[in-house]
């Protein structure tokens, strides 16, 4: 995962926090340097990058199921 090198404590964050914005953000980079080069290590970067989307916020993932 990609990490913010900053507090942001309106949320009561601490440096070192991940955003599933950010990480999709990253994933899309990822993808389209992928479709551009055809360099398969972007690909395979974003695939273990999805990984972190599977994995409970409590556990240090980002999934975070509301109801």
């Amino acid at each position: 995962m990609w990490r913010y090198n900053f507090d942001y404590p309106e949320y009561n964050l601490s440096k070192g926090w991940a955003g599933s914005l950010c990480q999709a953000g990253c994933l899309k980079t990822l993808y389209l340097a992928y479709t551009i080069t055809g360099d398969e290590r972007y690909l395979i970067l974003a695939n273990k990058a999805l990984n972190a989307f599977k994995v409970p916020v409590e556990k240090g993932g980002l999934l975070k199921i509301r109801k």
